[in-house]
């Protein structure tokens, strides 16, 4: 048994496809699609029948040869059970859409904390600079000095030779 985001996966498509499938193949798959504590599941069958209504095959051709498992009301529909189906659609989607939204969440988060983690190593960079040219500062002023002292005493030698 698979979860829709799990069939999507194994199938390498979109869930929403999934979804659609459920929908569009609803009397091809009632057998094989079950719901279990508010998730849908699909069994083996069910990804080989809408595996192969991805390859191109038509769903007249997917029917269900075991008449055993197709019962009259799945036979009679109604316009509530279209309804009914259009809701638990709907469903499925928001599901999926909630999901979605959660995992963007995470996503976010951690581009988040990245971006925090980078800004921080910015902040160290700029500290490490502020340092290098203080010292560069200190090093030009010492520089000045010094070449001052050295007019001087080049000064007081060429006077002491005159």
């Amino acid at each position: 048994m698979y979860k829709i985001r799990e069939a999507a996966k194994l199938l390498n498509v979109e869930t929403v496809e999934i979804h659609k499938k459920l929908i569009s193949l609803k009397k091809e798959l009632s057998a094989h699609v079950h719901k279990s504590n508010g998730i849908t599941m699909i069994d083996e069958k069910g990804i080989d029948i809408i595996s192969l209504s991805f390859a191109g095959v038509k769903s007249e051709n997917l029917a269900v040869k075991n008449t055993e498992s197709l019962n009259d009301n799945s036979l009679n529909t109604s316009v509530n059970n279209i309804d009914v189906e259009k809701l638990k659609s709907d469903e499925l989607i928001a599901e999926e859409k909630t999901i979605n939204m959660e995992n963007d969440s995470e996503d976010i988060i951690s581009q988040e904390d990245e971006i925090l983690k980078i800004k921080s190593e910015i902040n160290s960079k700029k500290n490490e600079l502020n340092v290098l040219n203080q010292k560069i500062i200190s090093e030009l002023e010492r520089t000045n000095y010094y070449t001052e002292e050295l007019k001087e005493i080049q000064l007081k030698i060429k006077n002491l030779l005159v």
